[in-house]
């Protein structure tokens, strides 16, 4: 059965909203509607001769996304080298000017309605100054696409393109899709153009630590750097994910690719268009797996549940009586099979959306009532700038705690733990002492430091003028001192 949905679009007060889950460039929501084409029948699972009239269904749909961001660097002193300022001090540093240059990234993306509507991850736009789209046809035509929004939790991005006519591709209900499904990767891999690839789900609900909220498709087609944002399709030629990621000890496909199931991203994609910003239902409960040590203990059936270790005050699950060594066993009669489950289905649900938990206290099992309150960004996660006023030699140092992307977009290994720098300020004294975007600050003054908190501590101890910061680098690891600018 296929059948047409429109989305009612209504205006948005203001970009920002309690929960910051979400980017986008405007102010407003979008004033197009979104109209896609679902079929969300069964497959008919039987052999077929050739994937021909399947893939000349979707690939039309799918586009190649060009972007490009300026990047700004200090150009590289000469002098600025140990050898040299042993023997002549400061004498020959000076400020070099600073050097921009264009930075070009290929991705791909999912045109989804007939309006120019276009998904695809978050990372293949995000910090782009221009984004263009290509359908690899013959015409080899670039239109320039409107970021609608972004919500860098799920690595969900919405394009919209002015484009009449177009093709665009048919949605499947993702849930359907079982282990062993044929499935098809198109996209634009290396930047080759319009590559299809074929293999099977190989697994469902996948977390690999990329992003927040994860519930990813595994298959074994193969995905390659460029095929972000592209489509994984079935065998009827229907969009069933957005391809996201791949785990590779080489960077190229080793059979282990992972896509966003479409019905998250459709999802994303709609509160984003309808709305701008992404809400999100929040229980405020810390918690901890079922081991087979506390299964016996409680007597359970199985390690399925979560234990409440901690109930944030004024939290909704404070409301509705839960409390410390209560253990969750189901939501909304559904049972929760872990601690990744019940993020997920709790983000799923709209702040508001009362809730039935099924748990377990006293060895009795009790059905709590709850009002999800709304979740609000983290406090310290995000890129954070030292202020205290021991913190002088860091003004204008945006730090972050290292995220998967990190590694990604620096190429930082796994085993360097410490701040990673995002941006320096081209005219601070960080900038003029060497620091730059990419490097990671493992130590301060021989102190290992996980977040600013401790970077500040350390100052507070300092009592030389310069400090030393131990740094990673790809070049490998070296000490840096930050000293402040000497009067003239």
């Amino acid at each position: 059965m296929i059948k047409r949905i429109s989305c009612t679009v209504f205006l948005l007060f203001s970009l920002l909203s309690s929960a910051k889950e979400s980017k986008q460039t405007n102010n407003k929501a979008s004033k197009d509607p979104l109209n896609l084409l679902l079929d969300e029948t069964n497959l008919n699972r039987t052999k077929v001769e050739s994937y021909a009239p399947i893939v000349k269904k979707i690939a039309p749909a799918v586009v190649n996304v060009f972007t490009t961001k300026t990047i700004t660097h200090n150009m590289r002193n000469p002098f600025d080298d140990p050898f040299f300022r042993d023997f002549f001090g400061d004498r020959f540093k000076k400020r070099l000017p600073q050097r921009s240059r264009k930075q070009q990234s290929l991705g791909s993306g999912v045109v989804v309605s007939a309006n120019g509507y276009i998904l695809t991850n978050n990372h293949v736009v995000q910090g782009a100054d221009e984004i263009l789209v290509s359908f690899g046809d013959k015409t080899k035509k670039k239109y320039k696409a409107k970021l609608i929004g972004r919500d860098p939790k799920s690595d969900i991005a919405v394009l919209k393109i002015d484009v009449k006519k177009i093709p665009f591709a048919v949605i499947a209900n993702s849930d359907h899709v079982e282990v062993g499904d044929v499935v098809f990767a198109i996209g634009n891999p290396l930047g080759l153009g319009k590559t299809v690839t074929k293999g099977i789900i190989s697994a469902k609900g996948r977390s690999i630590g990329l992003v927040d909220y994860e519930d990813f498709l595994q298959t074994d087609a193969s995905i390659n750097p460029g095929n972000s944002g592209g489509a994984l399709v079935d065998i009827k030629g229907r969009l069933i994910g957005i391809n996201t990621a791949i785990a590779s000890r080489t960077g190229g496909s080793q059979g282990l690719g992972f896509a966003i199931p479409i019905n998250q991203g459709r999802r994303i994609m709609e509160a984003l268009i309808n709305t701008g910003v992404v809400s999100r239902g929040f229980l405020g409960i810390r918690m901890q797996a079922v081991t087979p040590a506390l299964k016996e203990h409680f007597g359970l059936k199985n390690l399925n549940g979560v234990l409440i270790t901690d109930v944030e005050a004024k939290s909704a699950a404070e409301k509705a009586g839960m409390k410390e060594g209560d253990i969750i066993l189901k939501l909304n009669k559904k049972s929760i099979t872990g601690m990744k489950d019940i993020r997920l289905k709790i983000s799923r649900s709209a702040p508001g959306t009362k809730v039935n938990f099924s748990i377990l206290r006293d060895g009795k099992e009790k059905v709590f009532t709850c009002t999800l309150g709304t979740l609000k960004a983290p406090q310290k996660r995000g890129p954070v700038s030292l202020k205290n006023k021991n913190d002088g030699l860091f003004k204008g140092v945006t730090l972050s705690k290292i995220t998967a992307l990190h590694r990604q977009e620096f190429s930082i290994p796994k085993l360097i733990k410490g701040l990673v720098i995002l941006s320096v300020d081209p005219n601070s004294q960080a900038a003029e002492n060497g620091l730059k975007s990419g490097l990671v600050i493992l130590k301060v003054n021989g102190k290992t430091v996980s977040n600013a908190v401790d970077i500040s501590k350390v100052l507070k101890m300092n009592k030389k003028k310069s400090i030393l910061l131990y740094l990673w680098s790809k070049e490998g690891k070296k000490f840096v001192t930050l000293k402040p600018k000497k009067a003239k």
